[in-house]
């Protein structure tokens, strides 16, 4: 693209990720256990919900993680957290006006699948018993290939999970060595192999770019060995290097990081290998089959984007449980504690583990909806007030050829603007303050 090295100049910005808006370091924590407990109580009657649960635990720690995890080998600490998370959905339940119908579960972390299974067990008893969830209700679990095996996913299949994540994020031995994250090819087809034979067939595949040690050549080809695993999907995510939050990353720092240009020359061997072999592209940084559900509603204009991601869930409300876990209802965010210890403790004591959080204006709720109709469908309708303000900001995007206006009140991404598609949304972002910001660069 004729125009890539001068964008990246002016606006590989760290910038949000848009999972929600206002983003996460926008909340405060003048929003407690009190506010989620009242919001809680104004739900939507008629309304399903989406439910996330948070398991923190690992077998060990990979060097480019940013999520909320421990390291962990003792089931005995495991078992504790268990008991508290089925104990906080009882809790929340018991809040919700009537017996609420549920559209999609997932299981996040850390690594869902590490640990006693009487952990797992007992936490999808609890959702089983409160909510009510139907013999099609989305279910889906993030796995370690390192630790699937038959055993493990014969029990995703007995708990009802139609859809497991696999976490590879590269083939590469070298890239993998300098990541911490040592899994050869073989490792993942077994545990996929496994996964089929317990029937489950809905497979996702998440990779990153912006890794030491990758070239666009080593990208494509883990793109093809992800491929023979024949998924439904694939997450291609850019690398967050953020270690200010997260010190552990700085282990990563050992071997250069690939700068902008090197990290859209990733992306964009990643994306080449992706489309020539059928896979439709879905936002920023998704990939699916063509006859896979979230490709028809990323064409039918129903995509949906909350704290997971791209999702074709589209319930108003996702409860999260666990710790850190953060609930999206529609006019607030809840988020939990996000300390192990703490969390347990507080709910041991009957309270909500909820420490920060945000009431939504109806000014947040207008711009919420133009940024993720941007982020899911790259285009969206804009009022002209807001037009007027977001124009000082808008106007050199659109003169580079970022964006265009369409029939006056609608702005479209550009075919060579999309992967800044970040960088736009941030126009309408009354939060976003660019010479402070600490977010994931743009591209």
């Amino acid at each position: 693209m004729e125009n890539t090295s001068a964008w990246l100049k002016k606006y590989d910005l760290p910038v949000p990720r848009y999972t929600s808006y206002p983003a996460a370091p926008h909340f405060t924590f003048d929003f407690g256990s009190e506010a989620f407990a009242t919001a809680l109580a104004g739900i939507e009657t008629q309304a399903p919900l989406s439910l996330y649960i948070h398991f923190p635990f690992c077998r060990s720690l990979c060097w480019y993680c940013g999520c909320n995890m421990k390291v962990a080998n003792d089931s005995g600490a495991m078992m504790p957290y268990a008991t508290a998370v089925r104990r906080e959905i009882e809790m929340v339940a018991a809040l919700i006006p009537g017996r609420k119908k549920v559209d999609s579960i997932h299981f996040g972390g850390g690594t869902p699948t590490w640990g006693p299974r009487a952990g797992r067990e007992a936490v999808t008893q609890a959702l089983r018993a409160q909510f009510d969830l139907a013999p099609d209700t989305d279910f889906s679990v993030e796995a370690d290939p390192r630790t699937l095996d038959g055993e493990i996913a014969d029990e995703l299949a007995a708990l009802g999970v139609n859809r497991v994540s696999i976490g590879v994020q590269d083939f590469d031995a070298p890239v993998q060595e300098a990541i911490n994250r040592i899994q050869p090819f073989s490792v993942v087809e077994r545990g996929v192999m496994a996964l089929r034979r317990a029937g489950l067939r809905d497979l996702n595949i998440d990779l990153i770019y912006g890794l030491p040690l990758q070239t666009p050549e080593t990208v494509a080809r883990t793109i093809e060995l992800a491929i023979s695993l024949t998924p439904q999907r694939i997450a291609l995510f850019g690398y967050a290097h953020v270690p200010w939050m997260k010190k552990h990353q700085k282990l990563v720092e050992r071997l250069p990081l690939p700068d902008a240009a090197q990290r859209l020359a990733l992306f964009s061997a990643a994306q080449k290998t992706l489309t020539e072999h059928g896979f439709v592209q879905i936002g920023i940084d998704h990939f699916a089959a063509p006859d896979d559900k979230m490709a028809r509603a990323a064409a039918n204009g129903t995509l949906n984007r909350n704290f997971q991601g791209y999702t074709t869930d589209t319930s108003p409300t996702l409860l999260g449980f666990g710790a850190s876990a953060i609930s999206a209802l529609p006019m607030s965010y809840a988020q939990n504690d996000p300390g192990i210890e703490s969390y347990i403790d507080t709910i041991a004591s009957g309270r909500l583990a909820t420490v920060r959080g945000r009431h939504l204006t109806a000014e947040d709720a207008r711009r919420r909806e133009i940024i993720m109709n941007l982020m899911c469908n790259a285009r969206c309708t804009i009022s002209p007030d807001i037009a007027v303000q977001a124009a000082p900001a808008l106007a050199p995007l659109v003169e580079d050829g970022l964006c265009r206006w369409e029939n006056r009140n609608d702005l479209v991404m550009t075919d060579e603007g999309k992967p800044w598609v970040r960088v736009v949304a941030a126009c309408f972002d009354s939060y976003h303050a660019p010479s402070t910001a600490r977010h994931a660069r743009a591209v």
